[in-house]
């Protein structure tokens, strides 16, 4: 016997079912909808925060380019050498006998080495922080500004122990001058900037986190480094380390590699210790220390200057 009634009890049971299926369906939906969105809004702060960071730092990084006359050296047999500008490379291979006993004998033009690296102005008056190995040695510093302006460094003092190093310029007028920061307040995890000129490309920003603190090289005697997996590269090197906040937190200048290149670990000169070598190698042209040492750890793999 069919009775409609129980077709009609059927239909809207299913139809409630259905209609439960809709609800949970759609405020699934919603809820992911405002979980993507909280995520897109959360990375482009971070975006923001980043962009905000670089724009703060970058008009105060600049571009170093150094220029070392080859120094001639006397032979045994009383001929004078000069040093190979290729440092016993592929290109020096290149060369004929004929040419390299001329270019040791000197008779060819005298030739200079060229280096870059990257430096940072803390002092609106022209003063440029930066690491000592960039300039050491050098015959002629030349520094690029942001919007292009060139200036000869007309004084420098450096300080190997910590590898930092001091530029004196002399500019048309007040230069932007970026913040040194309380390297201190730093925490393993935090998120920082690397600015500076890598294989000469300038004004570029790679980022990162601070991996560790209180590492040690093993001519850093007296520095506990900053560790940092924001890419670091020949020609970063004396480039700032920048937080968040737009401030340096350190001064890129090594890293640690088995290959030559960026593989995740290099290191920066904490701002604090940076700031007082500064202050050192402005007030009294050196640093002053204790007569006794430090017993730093050493690192166990292969690593270099950036």
């Amino acid at each position: 016997m069919y009775h409609a009634g129980s077709k009609n009890n059927r239909l809207r049971v299913v139809s409630t079912l259905v209609a439960a299926v809709a609800v949970v369906v759609t405020c699934f939906s919603i809820r992911l909808q405002a979980a993507e969105s909280q995520a897109l809004s959360e990375a482009r702060s971070l975006s923001g925060a980043f962009r905000a960071a670089a724009a703060q730092v970058k008009p105060t990084v600049v571009q170093i380019r150094t220029a070392t006359n080859l120094r001639p050296v006397r032979s045994e047999r009383g001929g004078v050498l000069r040093e190979s500008p290729f440092n016993g490379d592929r290109y020096d291979r290149t060369l004929g006998d004929e040419q390299a006993r001329r270019f040791l004998l000197g008779q060819s033009p005298l030739m200079r080495r060229q280096g870059v690296g990257s430096g940072v102005i803390v002092d609106q008056s022209g003063i440029i922080l930066t690491n000592n190995h960039v300039v050491s040695g050098a015959d002629e510093v030349w520094i690029e500004l942001m919007d292009g302006r060139q200036y000869q460094v007309i004084k420098k003092k450096g300080d190997p122990q910590t590898d930092l190093a001091v530029l004196w310029i002399e500019a048309d007028g007040p230069l932007p001058a970026a913040k040194l920061g309380d390297s201190d307040e730093l925490e393993t995890g935090d998120w920082v900037l690397a600015v500076g000129s890598p294989f000469g490309l300038e004004q570029t920003v790679s980022a990162g986190i601070i991996s560790g603190k209180g590492r040690a090289l093993p001519d850093g005697k007296r520095t506990e480094f900053l560790q940092t997996d924001a890419a670091i590269n020949p020609g970063n090197s004396g480039g700032p380390l920048v937080s968040l906040a737009g401030e340096v937190v350190g001064i890129n200048t090594a890293i640690a590699s088995s290959s030559g290149g960026y593989q995740g670990v290099g290191f920066a000169i904490p701002s604090n210790l940076a700031h007082w070598i500064k202050n050192q190698l402005v007030e009294n042209g050196a640093v002053r220390r204790s007569s006794w040492e430090l017993p730093w750890g050493r690192l166990r793999h292969v690593w270099q200057r950036s």
